[in-house]
């Protein structure tokens, strides 16, 4: 997961996130990612609190991107020199 490898790059050691108390089906995703839930606050809409450790990324890096009028490009062939 990207996000993961940011936030492990960045020195964090946790990455964590909320979801709607009211969306079971997101949690499971949550759950079927890694995440674990770590508490709902039941006075909050978004209180169902989710973590994991950071991990560096290790997938395979997306170099596409859109260019100013919406066309795809692959950064790495752009950022040949």
């Amino acid at each position: 997961m990207r996000l993961s490898g940011r936030a492990y790059d960045s020195g964090l050691t946790w990455l964590r996130l909320n979801a709607w108390t009211t969306n079971p089906a997101l949690h499971r995703f949550y759950r079927s990612r890694g995440f674990q839930h770590v508490r709902t606050v039941a006075t909050r809409i978004s209180g169902a609190r989710f973590q994991r450790p950071a991990q560096p990324y290790s997938g395979p890096l997306n170099t596409r991107l859109l260019t100013a009028d919406h066309t795809p490009t692959d950064l790495s062939v752009a950022c040949k020199y």
